[in-house]
């Protein structure tokens, strides 16, 4: 009996260090938390709300003018400012993008719903905004404007008028830099353009993937550098083609890893309504090999998969979208990583749609892929899209996501992009699905 006791209380004391140890650590961490979120009153803090890497981009040369001026500046993500942050910071600096119709990017989903819908009294901060959009999509720069409101509304006093960016228009920009000089009482600043510069590439390989489709010719297309090492990029990364001075740049998902030394895209010949062909693909189409195209690599950090890389991963794509899926599996082949991986992969008809179906199917024998769905919407299955997997493999999801997956979704918005978030919303709910963004397991590249 004796001895039994002693088991006992030995027992109980490696469960009590276990507690004590856990509770520690959560201490901790929410000390880090609120170290991080909370900057002092003095300081300027630079908050930033990005779909693609842009708006953080500027975030960041931003805070880097302060700093050149001796100023003590915090830059963080639009999300980290709670209703309690806001309450006490002094000095504001916002730089954030338009997504979709009219959206907030997804990183700050949890601003619109924690921050955004509350009446604060915020006559304590003075601002500046500086709105990221397009003028092809209505209502222009309109998180941008809804946000601007709002803090105004709250008592906020902004610095000067809100400065609204159309497709990136370096003139606009160059109006908030002049801006933030004056702020800082310096003139000295950072080269903004510096590391930006395009240079040039030849196309070394197009190939049409999908001859006879019912849909837009794909093309496989390669490029290699006129100056070896010129730019390195990570999976996940877009490059943008220059189209001149007088036309914003276009992104595409960079379908290569940096070992490879070429670039790889895949792109679809796109139609505009009067017929004539896309002035960014149309040029990839029909540019002869051989020739030089200016590209740019642009970090794309919410499409990185970072911590998520030890986690399940979900890619639910459709069409070229699958690049995006396709760069993180060669990624994880190249490091022999398996973690679980499901791929949802969409088009219109198998036979002639199935993009890098070897490569796929490769990388299922490997053990790479853990799951695959294809779906067809033209082969008169009783699947068509990618979402309507989700809601059929409803358990299996659930599943997964109880085992701390990650998704990440690659595709058009119209159709796609928003039908698999309503699916998910359906299943797991709004608020869980607001969680899984705010965690960083909900990413979407969706154009």
């Amino acid at each position: 009996m004796t001895h039994d006791v002693w088991r006992w209380q030995l027992a109980l004391s490696v469960v009590l260090v276990y507690v004590c140890l856990c509770l520690s650590v959560w201490w901790w961490r929410k000390k880090s938390q609120s170290l991080v979120m909370v900057p002092p009153q003095k300081a300027w803090c630079v908050a930033y709300a990005s779909q693609t890497g842009h708006a953080q981009a500027l975030a960041e040369q931003t805070a880097k003018t302060l700093q050149l001026a001796g100023v003590a500046v915090q830059c963080l993500p639009l999300a980290q400012l709670t209703p309690s942050v806001m309450q006490q910071v002094e000095r504001l600096l916002l730089i954030v993008s338009t997504y979709g119709e009219g959206d907030a990017p997804d990183m700050a989903q949890g601003f619109v719903q924690q921050t955004l819908s509350q009446r604060l009294d915020l006559s304590q901060l003075h601002y500046a905004l500086l709105a990221l959009g397009s003028r092809h999509y209505e209502p222009f720069c309109a998180f941008g404007v809804r946000l601007d409101g709002w803090l105004q509304q709250q008592g906020a006093t902004p610095y000067f008028a809100r400065i609204d960016v159309d497709n990136q228009d370096s003139t606009a920009i160059e109006q908030w830099r002049r801006q933030l000089v004056h702020l800082a009482g310096t003139n000295d600043s950072p080269d903004w353009t510096e590391n930006t510069d395009f240079s040039e590439w030849i196309l070394q390989e197009r190939q049409l993937l999908n001859p006879h489709s019912q849909g837009a010719p794909i093309y496989y297309l390669q490029f290699s550098s006129t100056h070896p090492n010129a730019m390195t990029w990570q999976a996940g990364d877009l490059v943008q083609l220059s189209l001149g001075e007088q036309h914003t740049p276009r992104d595409y998902t960079v379908l290569s890893l940096p070992y490879q030394q070429h670039i790889a895209l895949l792109v679809r010949l796109h139609y505009r309504a009067t017929g004539e062909q896309g002035m960014a693909s149309g040029l990839l189409a029909r540019v002869p090999l051989g020739s030089t195209v200016a590209l740019r690599v642009r970090q794309h950090p919410s499409f990185h998969l970072g911590v998520n890389n030890t986690r399940p991963l979900i890619f639910i794509v459709s069409g070229t979208g699958l690049a995006g899926a396709l760069v993180h599996l060669r990624q994880q082949a190249n490091d022999n990583h398996k973690t679980p991986c499901w791929l949802i992969f969409g088009e219109r008809q198998r036979q002639y749609d199935f993009l890098c179906q070897q490569e796929i199917e490769h990388y299922q024998a490997q053990g790479i892929i853990t799951r695959l769905d294809t779906v067809f919407s033209r082969d008169g299955q009783p699947l068509r899209y990618v979402q309507e997997v989700l809601l059929a493999e409803k358990k299996e999801l659930l599943a997964w996501l109880q085992q701390g997956a990650a998704i990440y979704v690659c595709g058009s918005l119209q159709g796609m992009g928003q039908g698999v978030d309503a699916a998910l919303k359906t299943i797991i709910g709004d608020d869980e699905l607001a969680q899984l963004q705010r965690d960083g397991r909900y990413q979407r590249d969706v154009y």
